[in-house]
Formats: C-alpha cells, sequence, structure tokens
C-alpha cells in the first residue's frame, strides 16, 4: 500500500514541476512532432479534466456514488476495522492531490508505444527482469494547465524513499527517479510539454526531434496521418494502432518460442493460423466524441483485401444485409444483434483456430445431422441474428425469453434435416396456425409446468427458434403491422450494414432486478438479498441512466467502419 502511495506521490510530483516550470504556451509544435515515426499504438486525450467533471456531474456518477463496499465487508465480517482504516486513508491519499493530477493531465495528454522488435525480445520470455526492457517502449506526453510558483515543495513531495537525478542534454534537464532495482523512469519539460518515459534515451530522441526538424516523426508517417484525417475533428480521445507491425510479429515470435520450447505442435499451429487470420490488416483508428449527453464512437480499419487469407477474405465480402432483419424486431427489446457473413468461412476458419481437420470431420457431421454438411450449411443464407425480448418471471426460476434467426437460401434441405432428427428422437410435435405460417413448438408445460413454449418456423425467407412461441408470433406481428425497429429514432433504416446490434439497457436492468425477486436461493436467504440490494442496487439505477446503445459495423473494399452510439442523462 505504501509503496503505491509513493509511485502516486512521484507522478504527482512531477505534475507540480510541470506546473511550476511550465507556462502553457501558443505552439504549433503537438506530440506528433515529439513522437518517432514509428509509433505501434497512439492515444490523445483532449481536455482531460473536463470530460471527467461532465461524469462527475452525471446521474450516472451520482447513482454509482450510492455504492458502499465498506458497509457490506464490515457487516458481512469480510473486511477488519483496520483493513477499512487502512482504505480510507489510500484514497485521502489520492483525493489529496487530484487537483495536481488535473494539471497534469489537463490540455493534452498523450500515451505512446515505440515500435517493437519482437525478435530481439523473444529470448527474454523466460526472463521478466530482461522483458522489463519493453517498459522502455512507453512514452507519455502531457501538456499541463497552468503555471504556479511552488517549485520548493517537490522535494517534499518525494519523501525519503527516491531520489531523483539530474542530468543535462541540448539545454533540458532530465531527471531520473529510481522506481525500483530495474525500473527508472525519467521526465523533462520542453515546448509547453512535460515528456515522460522509463528510458531516458526515449526521451532524448523526442529532444533531438524537436531541435531537429529533418528527423522523422510521427506527423511523417503517412500511414498515421491518412488514418486521422479519415476522422472529424472535435474529438475527446483518438487512438491509433498499426497492425501491420504487431499482430503477425507478435505472433512469429511467440510461435518461434514455442518451438524452442518444444510445446505441442497444435499449439504453435494455433498462434500461427491467428497470426495468418490477420494478414490484410494494415492500420486502425478510433475515436469518441461528446455533443451534450451524446457519445459516439468511431472506429476505422484500414484492410487490404488482396492480402488477406482466403477463407478471411470471403467472409468479409457478405452481402450488407444485416438491416434486412429491423422489421422483425419489436419495438422495445432487451438486446438484438444481426450480421452478415458467410457460413461455410466461418465454419472453416473456426475449424483451422480450433486445429480441426474439418474435411475429415464432415462425414461425421453429416451423420449426426442426417443431411450433407455442405448442402446444409450451403442451404442458408448470409444473415444471422438474436433477439432477446425480455426475462420470463413467471417460471419456476426467471428465464430469458429470446430468438435466433437466419436467412435460409433452401428451405427444404433444412426441414428434411429437422423431420429426420424429430423422428429420430420419437417426438411427435404440436403445430399452431399463425396468419399465414404454421409454428412447431414443444410442449412442456405439458411435461414439466414451466410456462414456455420452445418453438420454430419458417417465415418469409427466415428460420426462427425461439425460446417462447409467443415471441415468435410478437416478431411476426411486428413485421406485418410496421411496429418495429425500422421506426427507432437510434437507427437509420436505409444504411446498408454488415452488423448491427441494440441493447435498451433500462429496460435489460429492469428485468433483472425483477428475476432477482424470483429467485427461491435468494427470498430464502435474507442476508444474501440484502447483500445484493445495496451492491446491486446502485449499479443497476447508475445504468438505468444510459438510453439506447447501439452498435453498427459496415465492411467496405478497403475499409471496415463501426460506430457506437450512446446518450446518457
Amino acid at each position: 500500500m505504501k509503496k503505491v502511495i509513493a509511485l502516486i506521490a512521484i507522478l504527482i510530483a512531477i505534475a507540480l514541476i510541470a506546473i511550476v516550470v511550465i507556462q502553457p504556451k501558443n505552439t504549433t509544435i503537438e506530440p506528433e512532432d515529439i513522437l518517432s515515426e514509428n509509433i505501434i499504438a497512439f492515444t490523445s486525450y483532449e481536455n482531460g479534466s473536463e470530460e471527467f467533471e461532465f461524469w462527475k456531474s452525471s446521474k450516472f456518477y451520482e447513482e454509482i456514488s450510492k455504492l458502499d463496499i465498506k458497509k457490506v465487508l464490515q457487516k458481512n465480517h469480510l473486511a477488519t476495522a483496520e483493513d477499512i482504516k487502512q482504505v480510507d486513508e489510500y484514497m485521502k491519499e489520492v483525493s489529496k492531490y487530484s487537483y495536481l493530477a488535473e494539471q497534469l493531465f489537463g490540455l493534452k495528454t498523450v500515451i505512446a508505444i515505440e515500435e517493437i522488435d519482437f525478435e530481439k525480445y523473444k529470448n527474454n520470455i523466460k526472463k521478466p527482469i530482461d522483458a522489463l526492457s519493453l517498459l522502455d517502449k512507453i512514452i507519455v506526453i502531457s501538456k499541463p494547465k497552468i503555471n504556479t510558483d511552488i517549485l520548493s515543495e517537490i522535494d517534499k513531495l518525494f519523501g525519503e524513499n527516491y531520489k531523483s537525478v539530474s542530468s543535462m542534454f541540448l539545454d533540458r534537464t532530465i531527471k531520473t527517479i529510481k522506481l525500483d532495482d530495474n525500473i527508472d523512469l525519467s521526465y523533462c519539460f520542453s515546448n509547453g510539454y512535460l515528456i515522460i518515459s522509463f528510458s531516458k534515451e526515449v526521451i532524448k530522441n523526442s529532444i533531438k526531434r524537436i531541435d531537429t526538424p529533418e528527423k522523422k516523426r510521427l506527423s511523417d508517417n503517412m500511414k498515421y496521418v491518412e488514418m486521422k484525417k479519415k476522422f472529424k475533428s472535435g474529438w475527446t480521445n483518438f487512438s491509433y494502432f498499426d497492425l501491420d507491425n504487431t499482430i503477425q510479429p507478435f505472433c512469429k515470435t511467440i510461435a518461434q518460442v514455442m518451438k524452442d520450447n518444444n510445446l505441442p505442435k497444435s499449439q504453435v499451429q494455433q498462434i500461427e493460423i491467428m497470426g495468418d487470420m490477420y494478414k490484410g490488416f494494415k492500420s486502425a483508428g478510433c475515436a469518441s466524441y461528446r455533443e451534450s449527453k451524446i457519445i459516439t464512437n468511431k472506429s476505422i480499419i484500414s484492410i487490404n483485401k488482396k492480402e488477406m487469407n482466403d477463407v478471411v477474405k470471403t467472409s468479409y465480402n457478405a452481402p450488407l444485409k444485416a438491416g434486412e432483419t429491423l422489421g422483425m424486431i419489436p419495438e422495445n427489446p432487451i438486446f438484438y444483434a444481426a450480421m452478415s457473413l458467410d457460413l461455410e468461412s466461418q465454419i472453416t476458419a473456426m475449424s483451422k483456430s480450433n486445429g480441426m481437420d474439418l474435411e475429415r470431420m464432415k462425414p461425421m457431421y453429416s451423420m449426426m445431422l442426417g443431411a450433407d454438411f455442405d448442402s446444409l450449411v450451403n442451404s442458408f443464407g448470409n444473415v444471422f441474428g438474436v433477439l432477446l425480448s425480455d426475462i420470463n418471471t413467471d417460471s419456476i426460476k426467471p428465464a430469458p425469453i429470446f430468438s435466433v434467426f437466419m436467412e435460409i437460401k433452401d428451405r427444404e434441405v433444412i426441414e428434411n434435416c429437422l423431420n429426420q432428427f424429430i423422428k429420430r428422437m420419437n417426438m411427435k410435435l404440436p403445430k399452431e396456425k399463425f396468419k399465414t405460417v404454421e409454428i412447431t413448438y414443444f410442449d412442456i408445460f405439458a411435461m414439466t409446468g414451466l410456462p414456455i413454449k420452445p418453438s420454430f418456423v419458417f417465415y418469409k425467407n427466415y428460420f426462427i427458434i425461439s425460446s417462447d412461441l409467443d415471441l415468435i408470433k410478437d416478431m411476426i406481428e411486428s413485421d406485418e403491422s410496421g411496429n418495429n425497429l425500422l421506426k427507432s429514432k437510434y437507427i437509420n433504416s436505409n444504411e446498408k450494414l454488415s452488423a448491427i446490434s441494440l441493447i435498451n439497457i433500462a429496460h435489460g436492468v429492469d428485468a433483472v432486478e425483477k428475476s432477482l425477486d424470483k429467485v427461491p436461493e435468494l427470498n430464502a436467504n435474507p442476508q444474501i438479498k440484502s447483500n445484493i440490494t445495496e451492491i446491486a442496487g446502485p449499479i443497476f439505477n447508475a445504468f438505468k441512466t444510459f438510453d439506447i446503445v447501439t452498435y453498427k459495423t459496415k465492411v467496405t473494399e478497403n475499409e471496415i467502419i463501426s460506430d457506437f452510439f450512446f446518450k446518457i442523462k
């Protein structure tokens, strides 16, 4: 606990130095001009203190703050008075320096990772101390908010456990603190920025890039520049990842290490396959935007389909049809998701990743399914989805009311397969006529007394399986009446999408709360129920402050574009 507090004190001390030494300037230099051209991961936060204040003033924060873990721990004798005292002291130390921390992360904070030579580090996997040198690749650049004349207080903040050593480099002072026998933390101030790294050399190179225009910088990296251009301005945070120079080199190195250590061939192949699956994934970017209480997150992955694994490429070539299922979805579901995919490619990819010989297994699958495996797979279309409508609290135990739906191309093949299965199981399943279709269901109530009827139906060009007969009726009624998600203000029904999902968090939380009231084990134990109420209550109320959450993805020839949207009260 003391070491954690000391480390926090160091970070706050750095903020304090920043306040003393740096006066924020109107300068054209950006963190991208300080960083190396070969950055593999980059995250920038703008006005972090404002974002923190936004969440702190929200209804979500107000509700989550009512969670009193200490009370529950003490009541159930899970923590001593001394434990609670230590936690209180720790929190006091944290809050004591919160203002100074705000200065450190005030106007702008960037965290980046320089390119890693995985080949160099493969021999250090078994040597944790040597592997710690990977920390040297991390660099933090911060633009503090204000300047205050309190330099004399810094040495007091460090205490006796940590000593800093100063050295000069190109007219800058670099200070180094020994955190541990194997870890040093260095920092310096330059051009209105505080630069922090676990490597003094990284800081020296950063200073050189500031002073020497011809030095290659991140702002010269066209892959980064082009990705950043794809996002509109006004973001609160932006991240960039160089996938080309991380995933495959990493997998290659890990596979080689596993081979060198004589690990099973099947495990090595799984790592190699994982790397192979990410061929053609070039770079990724994501940004968050907040307009009042509406928060949007956008991500873009740059791809080259020519370089992709054939199975992956086929999968991403699936038609953009996910939005076509919106008409079948009632207006107020807890959760809904649909995606366009190539089923055959997905099965092949999953088999490879699990080290399975699919061709060898097909005859066995065909025998189990009662139909030719390839014919059955090809009888399905490209759209697959799931719907969680509600939670049934009328049964002995709460049970989700859900359905799974699949686009079909050949109803006859699927129907024959189902009939053979039903015959083999010696079952006689009743049918119910509803509008223009016949719904087949399992009469569970007659056998168990549970008020549910698992069902399936062929409706239009979809095969729908549901945990409850009434949900299938609701889906058909929604499609025919027009009272469905096509009317939702949160979804643009005209978009051509690869995937779409919607979560009604408040509805889901309400359903879970009702379910907990019906669990016999909880009702039989008031102490457990009281604990759950005290812990889960504030969490439930906090999440009820979220409005509908939506997520959508579209795959184009060169990009995978995703948008995540939600509103907070």
